[in-house]
């Protein structure tokens, strides 16, 4: 037996496994947590556009069309005063997202692309400061003038992908998160522990034990793997029904925003070069292993187009009851 393995071994060695169980499930529990709860601020300066070393503004007309979204929502009071406006920021990227969440009274913050100020075309300066793999993009060519129509959005796309974030922000994601990594982390110490002294594993070769804690790791991590994915999965499904069951309006939108998502993503993954078809499908979704971590982009653009074409089928009339 090694050294290191007679250590673990020892009733020293079980106090100092007892130590970092505590202090690895600590820390997976304030992963999730402190980013969206009291470093709520630093984690929206974290994913802040800056410009000349100063925060992108979001422009008032924005703002405005943030509180429609919330009115159109109808969102509770106290909700409502949770996810404020005037908090919104400029992110860096192309995607809309949302920080925090409006269960908790730290509230949430929803972080809205530049490319939602564009208005019918891209200015030449916004186009200087798009950058795709480190490489500026030949706004002229295919894939330039595709990727171009796809940063310009509808007011209708706009206001349907901010009600989604606000739905997916009114959720208890934070604090699902949160339990579960501590539970895994608790559930893998808790189970090998017993196992040890039910066993008397440590009067056993240390490739045994090894081998224990590999599988009950692995064990753990797929369950935790899936919770995560099938959660953020049912989450992203009910966001997307209650946003885009608004109106006809916000359902227009929901489709438009789903096309233009898998546009962008076909003509980056043409700019990008071999780098493209390992990030993107040929049909526009991310690319996903053995994992699915988000609903498919096709699966929601294809519920959208069903959903349009059920506002436009005319009511059929009652039956006439014979007198």
């Amino acid at each position: 037996m090694s050294k290191l393995a007679a250590f673990f071994a020892s009733d020293k060695g079980h106090m100092t496994t007892g130590v970092l169980a505590i202090l690895a499930t600590t820390s997976a529990t304030l992963v999730p947590y402190l980013p969206n709860t009291l470093f709520l601020d630093k984690t929206k300066e974290f994913l802040q556009l800056f410009s000349d070393g100063f925060p992108v503004p979001v422009p008032h007309e924005m703002i405005e069309k943030v509180n429609q979204v919330k009115s159109d929502l109808k969102l509770e009071q106290d909700i409502s005063s949770r996810i404020p406006a005037e908090s919104s920021f400029t992110v860096f990227g192309f995607d809309i997202i949302h920080i925090g969440t409006a269960k908790f009274r730290t509230g949430a913050i929803i972080g809205i692309p530049a490319n939602y100020n564009y208005k019918s075309s891209i200015t030449p300066a916004d186009k200087r400061n798009i950058v795709v793999g480190q490489k500026s993009v030949h706004w002229t060519t295919a894939e330039g003038i595709a990727l171009e129509s796809s940063l310009l959005l509808s007011d209708s796309a706009q206001k349907y992908a901010i009600a989604r974030e606000m739905c997916k922000a009114n959720t208890q994601h934070v604090a699902l998160q949160t339990f579960v990594n501590m539970a895994s982390c608790y559930a893998c110490y808790y189970v090998a522990y017993k196992f040890n002294r039910r066993a008397n594993m440590f009067a056993r070769p240390f490739q045994l034990r090894a081998t224990l804690y590999t599988l009950l790791g692995g064990i753990i991590f797929t369950t935790w793997m899936f919770i995560k994915d099938f959660t953020t999965y049912r989450w992203e499904e009910d966001a997307d029904e209650a946003a885009a069951g608004i109106s006809e309006e916000y359902a227009k939108g929901a489709l438009e925003f789903y096309s233009k998502i898998l546009q962008r993503n076909l003509a980056m993954r043409s700019l990008l070069g071999d780098e493209g078809p390992k990030l993107y499908t040929s049909l526009g979704n991310d690319r996903e292993t053995f994992r699915t971590k988000h609903v498919p982009f096709v699966t929601l653009r294809d519920r959208a187009a069903r959903r349009c074409e059920s506002f436009k089928k005319p009511e059929e009339p009652a039956p006439v009851k014979d007198s």
